[in-house]
């Protein structure tokens, strides 16, 4: 194999990477839980944009809030893991890439 050409693919593979970086920093998922009680906006790279609690809940238990936050979270993680996924096959064309890179 032509080592020119291997790091060329090499090179591409990482701007293209990079360019994902970029583009998953600026996709928002938005979560709503506890019929709007709760929202959360996250980007791609997993940073919380914007956090909204009803000021109806917080007459609420403590332990009712926690677990809607906990909800509304896991919810914009599951959405942000697709999302990267998504992305991420973009790039490879589909090929499953998780061994190689640890994703």
């Amino acid at each position: 194999m032509d080592m020119k050409k291997l790091l060329k693919q090499a090179q591409q593979m990482q701007k293209m990477m990079e360019d994902m970086d970029d583009r998953l920093k600026k996709i928002f998922v938005e979560v709503s839980v506890g019929g709007g009680m709760v929202f959360i906006k996250m980007n791609g790279k997993y940073e919380v944009d914007e956090i909204k609690i009803s000021e109806d809940i917080l007459k609420e238990e403590p332990s009712l809030i926690s677990d809607l936050l906990k909800s509304a979270f896991n919810e914009a993680k599951n959405k942000v893991d697709t999302l990267n996924k998504d992305e991420m096959q973009k790039i490879t064309g589909g090929l499953q890439m998780r061994n190689m890179m640890g994703f």
